[in-house]
């Protein structure tokens, strides 16, 4: 692993843990609200977090090098450096939307059978069609489409081909023609985005013509029509996308031999998955493909036969149409961004106006919201959001319902209740036939509740090293759970264990604050946390539904002590549930083991193990009467 690898690896391990300033926080937080718009991911923006964007598909994290993409801590973004920041993230929003896992797992297998070239071939084609069928599903006239495709675009120009460039340049210092393989590289860029509209074909005009120098007419316009045919590939199939980059082998021609490493990050045995990889930086980031020095395949038939001797293939010219492509794109794209009706965006960032208000979104919590129930990692130790109060009010709702074995609904003939139009109807055609009239307008629902107390619920949370990736959505889970059952007369005792037992709440008073849950250190006193735990809970009372709920990544063993406890909390009748993120534990004693994907999910696990364990007490049947009053 090279250094820089490293270094930005530390970076975001520190990131994790809240080591950013409460600036790039915000910034990150104000970003995740706009990802989370397209796809339930979080943003992390910050000073050397990226070159400058990555994505890690294991827990949906993009991390932006924030001065790169907006300036300096404290200074006004410049209107198009936010446009090219939105465009960043939407890159790698699709990634996590389009790519996912299938095609790094697939990528992974192939640099296991010695297919490296392949896996490169695939990830490179990739970053076009997951753009395509990104932009397709959001409607090609839709004002969303129609904004990504212009972020994309500066973010095409300003990221995508500065580092382009720079990969021509080096055949250029070589003093060698310019290979298929690089002209190859450029073209699978940048064509796919001119055909879905990100960026402008007359810009490319000249840039059109020195790659068909250089691959021959019929060579490129058979690479064009692979373009839309790779296009069309659906998501997860790895069939489809592995017969298209063995279609570009083809066009293309073999490899060079000795590979040169143009973006600054080989896609060898690290980044093979690219973009899904957890290790390999992102195509943005200018990690591309492996480029010779030498010339690959031969000329194809159309091709001009002074190709690599003759300046028809001049890198000099080749690098020249790049940079005039560029040029005219950006001129075109910042034309149109002035010509925006409305107060310009340069305007209301230097007036000081908050960023939620530029990009139209909303701290109130209105809106989409946050898709499939995740939660953000936004900050610990705060009040809690909007989103979170309302999760924790419907968890209170399912709850409460589960506690309601049975419900009386009480007729009434004065008002008071709820009016039922149905049953005044018919009651006025009884008084109309001259009959007693049966039928009375109003009706009071009362729920009956049995011999059913308010839950008593432990959680206990793993906080070493290893849970660094998700203390910030362990608070909010942590206090989400909480407030739900407070909200309906029970109580929940948080504990921590790692270097040592703390008690994080007793669960006797209301949780103001989302809590901060910090990581690092050992994975020692689990035992000792349920201990603090249910020392402030009822845990010997038959009536109540009684939980111990352990959360942590599996990676620990559990002590004597702890299994001691174990087995005398499921003597009195309290289950002990291990939610285990990402995998199985080494070894632990519980009545259930959960596991989860990310620690989100913990938080749907805890309601529907709570709601079983009230209808145990309350018994399956839901049981309705009525009276009259």
């Amino acid at each position: 692993m090279s250094r820089s690898i490293l270094a930005e690896q530390l970076t975001r391990s520190a990131a994790n843990r809240g080591g950013l300033s409460a600036w790039w926080q915000a910034m990150g937080d104000h970003l995740t609200r706009i990802a989370q718009r397209l796809y339930p991911v979080w943003v992390v923006c910050g000073p050397g977090l990226a070159d400058p964007a990555h994505i890690e598909p294991h827990s949906q994290t993009i991390y932006l090098d924030g001065e790169v993409l907006l300036g300096k801590e404290g200074e006004v973004p410049q209107a198009r450096s936010v446009l090219v920041c939105l465009g960043v993230t939407f890159h790698e929003v699709l990634h996590a939307v389009h790519t996912k896992a299938w095609t790094a797992d697939e990528n992974s297998r192939l640099v296991e059978d010695k297919q490296e070239q392949l896996a490169e071939d695939r990830m490179l084609l990739e970053e076009g069609r997951m753009e395509a069928n990104g932009l397709t599903a959001l409607g090609t006239l839709s004002v969303r489409a129609q904004f990504m495709r212009r972020a994309l675009g500066a973010a095409v120009v300003d990221v995508i081909v500065p580092l382009i460039l720079q990969v021509v340049m080096q055949e250029l210092l070589s003093g060698k023609p310019l290979s298929r393989n690089t002209a190859g590289y450029v073209a699978s860029y940048l064509w796919p985005r001119v055909q879905s509209g990100v960026i402008s074909q007359s810009a490319m005009a000249g840039l059109d013509q020195q790659i068909e120098i250089v691959l021959g007419q019929a060579d490129w316009q058979a690479l064009q029509a692979l373009y839309l045919k790779t296009a069309a590939v659906a998501d997860g199939d790895n069939k489809g996308l592995t017969r298209m980059a063995e279609e570009y082998r083809k066009l293309i021609g073999p490899p060079p031999l000795a590979p040169s490493n143009p973006g600054g990050r080989g896609q060898g045995q690290e980044g093979a998955a690219g973009e899904c990889d957890g290790e390999g930086e992102g195509e943005s980031q200018g990690q591309g493909q492996g480029q010779g020095q030498g010339q690959g395949k031969g000329a194809s038939k159309g091709q001009n036969e002074s190709d690599g001797s003759g300046s028809s293939n001049n890198p000099g010219s080749f690098a020249d149409a790049l940079e005039d492509a560029l040029k005219k794109e950006r001129e075109a794209q910042q034309k149109e961004l002035d010509s925006i009706p409305g107060k310009p965006l340069k305007e209301m960032l230097e007036g000081g106006e908050d960023l939620d208000e530029v990009a139209g979104a909303d701290r109130g919590g209105k809106g989409a919201g946050f898709p499939a129930g995740r939660i953000p990692d936004r900050g610990v130790d705060r009040p809690p959001f909007p989103d979170e109060r309302s999760m924790a009010t419907r968890l209170a709702d399912r709850l409460r319902r589960a506690k309601t074995p049975a419900t009386k609904t009480i007729d009434k003939r004065m008002p008071g209740g709820k009016f039922n139009s149905r049953t005044w109807v018919r009651g006025r055609f009884e008084q109309l036939a001259g009959r007693p009239s049966t039928s009375r307008p109003w009706e009071v629902e009362r729920n009956v509740h049995g011999p059913i107390e308010s839950p008593q619920i432990a959680i206990v949370i793993d906080t070493s090293g290893s849970m660094s990736p998700y203390e910030g959505v362990l608070g909010s889970v942590a206090w989400i759970i909480s407030e739900a059952v407070r909200l309906i007369g029970g109580q929940v005792a948080l504990s921590l264990f790692g270097d040592d037992a703390v008690l994080l709440h007793d669960g006797r008073t209301p949780l103001r604050r989302v809590p901060a849950v910090r990581t690092g250190g050992g994975t020692a006193y689990a035992s000792d946390a349920i201990v603090l735990a249910c020392d402030h809970l009822d845990m010997t009372n038959p009536r109540r539904p009684r939980l111990v709920y352990v959360i942590s990544d599996g990676y620990w063993s559990d002590s004597q002590e702890g299994v001691a406890k174990i087995q005398a909390l499921r003597e009195e009748g309290v289950a002990t549930v291990h939610i285990c993120i990402g995998g199985e534990p080494l070894g632990v004693e519980a009545d259930e083991v959960i596991v989860i994907n990310e620690p989100s999910q913990a938080l749907e696990v805890i309601a529907q193990g709570t709601i079983a364990a009230i209808d145990a007490y309350a018994g399956p049947s839901r049981r309705r009467t009525r009276a009259v009053l």
